[in-house]
């Protein structure tokens, strides 16, 4: 499994090339059951409700269910989580 997190931009190479196209991830692409891509998202935002939620050690489903967290921090969290579990399902296990 590799995990990209864009958190502080794309995955590029010095030359400008994106990591999947280098010599050391078609060496490796064989070996990986697939790619999971953590898009960037405002930092002001999503960033703090993801921050929220590791912080209190919460769950998706426990942040959900949590009056911690308001209507639109769940729905970001929701959002976060239905595109990272969306691509995990997507996987060939």
């Amino acid at each position: 499994m590799l995990w990209f997190n864009e958190h502080f931009g794309e995955i590029r190479t010095a030359e400008g090339k994106p990591f999947t196209e280098t010599q050391a991830y078609r060496q490796s692409a064989g070996k990986l059951t697939g790619v999971v891509t953590l898009f960037k998202r405002n930092a002001a935002t999503y960033g703090e409700d993801i921050r929220k939620l590791n912080t209190k050690r919460h769950t998706v489903a426990q942040a959900l269910a949590s009056g911690d967290y308001s209507l639109m921090e769940k729905q970001r969290i929701k959002t976060f989580s239905r595109d990272v579990f969306g691509q995990l399902g997507a996987l060939r296990w």
